[in-house]
C-alpha cells in the first residue's frame, strides 16, 4: 500500500503538475486517506463504521453527494409543496392512501401518517 501510495503521491504532486487543480484536490485528498490510515485509532473507527472523523473530508463528500442529487432532482420549493397539497388534498389519491394506510394499521392509523393532514 506504501509504495502505491507513493507512486500516486508523485504523479499527483503539484509540483509536477502546475497549474492543474484536479491533479491538485487529488493529491490533498489523498494525503487525507493517508492520514487516516496512518492513525491507529482513526484507522480502527473508520473498519469499524466505514466512516471518518475528519469534517472536510466529510464535508466534501456531502458536498459532491449534494451536487450529484442536485444535477437529478430540482430543488423542492415552499410553492411546490403547496402545488402539491392543492392537487392531492380531496382527489382519489388521497382517499387511495387512506384506504392503504387503513388496511396496513388498522386501529392505529395515525392522521398524522398521511400525507399533509392536519391533526
Amino acid at each position: 500500500m506504501k509504495k502505491a501510495y507513493h507512486m500516486l503521491a508523485l504523479r499527483l504532486h503539484p509540483d509536477k503538475n502546475p497549474g492543474d487543480e484536479d491533479a491538485k484536490e487529488k493529491f490533498q485528498q489523498l494525503q487525507k486517506v493517508i492520514s487516516i490510515l496512518g492513525d491507529e485509532e482513526k484507522r480502527a473507527l473508520y473498519d469499524q463504521t466505514g466512516c471518518v472523523d475528519d469534517v472536510e473530508l466529510a464535508g466534501d463528500m456531502a458536498q459532491n453527494l449534494k451536487d450529484h442529487f442536485r444535477s437529478m432532482y430540482k430543488k423542492v420549493t415552499e410553492a411546490d409543496v403547496k402545488e402539491f397539497e392543492a392537487n392531492y388534498r380531496g382527489y382519489d389519491s388521497e382517499k387511495n392512501d387512506l384506504i392503504d394506510l387503513y388496511k396496513k394499521y388498522k386501529e392505529a392509523l395515525l392522521l398524522h401518517a398521511l400525507l399533509r393532514s392536519e391533526a
